[in-house]
């Protein structure tokens, strides 16, 4: 069996637009979705929240993982998804390549590739073939909002490109062509614009709401709560 090293985001105080929170709590929130299905079918390591960018690499060298997939949102005012290798050519650029093909059929905006860099010490010093995701901008209020209401949509795109890249089958609940998750539903511009809004977090948007969750986001779009 494959095994792989999950490495969502531990940058605590990397603040987020609007209702985002930390890069940490919603990178690590889309990994449990990602590990949950993931689960059963590979060897699964994780780092740890407490953990600095040097245990994580020592960790994950010493698991011996095949795959080290580290997931993280981006700053600096752009849009779009990216990922990080070490060079081009083997596993880690073919991963990446799939990796990117999955997400930037979801995000809204125009991508930004799979970038070669020599001096990031996650994809650089681990042993394993190793792929940074940059799932989009969280310091924007159209890209904090849109992985806030894309979370599982983005889980399944992993999942798809890890299977994928792996050679298995992949379960039907997350099979399908990129971009026709619910990044592509009828009401996700609306979505988008409410979370940004701060009228709801985005999550379990095909859910039945309760009158009081009603009442609540009936009184912030009206400003009064």
């Amino acid at each position: 069996m494959k095994s792989i090293y999950l490495s969502p985001s531990t940058q605590e105080n990397n603040v987020g637009a609007g209702s985002y929170g930390t890069e940490e709590q919603r990178m690590n929130q889309i990994m449990d979705l990602i590990e949950n299905q993931l689960r059963g079918h590979y060897i699964l390591y994780r780092n740890r929240p407490n953990m600095t960018l040097q245990q994580v690499v020592a960790d994950s060298n010493a698991k011996n993982p095949d795959l080290h997939f580290a997931l993280h949102s981006n700053a600096g005012g752009g849009s779009g998804a990216e990922c990080w290798i070490c060079a081009k050519g083997g596993q880690a650029e073919r991963f990446a390549n799939r990796l990117y093909e999955e997400l930037s059929a979801l995000t809204p905006g125009k991508d930004r590739g799979v970038k070669v860099s020599t001096s990031l010490y996650e994809v650089n010093r681990t042993k394993a073939p190793a792929v940074i995701l940059e799932v989009d901008f969280h310091d924007t209020p159209e890209g904090a909002a849109w992985i806030l209401a894309n979370k599982e949509a983005i889980a399944r795109a992993c999942v798809r490109a890890i299977m994928g890249h792996f050679g298995d089958k992949v379960p039907p609940a997350i099979a399908g062509t990129p971009g026709t998750g619910p990044a592509a539903r009828w009401y996700e511009k609306e979505l988008t614009e409410a979370v940004a809004a701060g009228i709801t977090d985005g999550t379990r948007p095909d859910d039945p709401c309760t009158r009081a969750e009603a009442a609540v986001m009936v009184l912030r779009a009206l400003g009064k709560r």
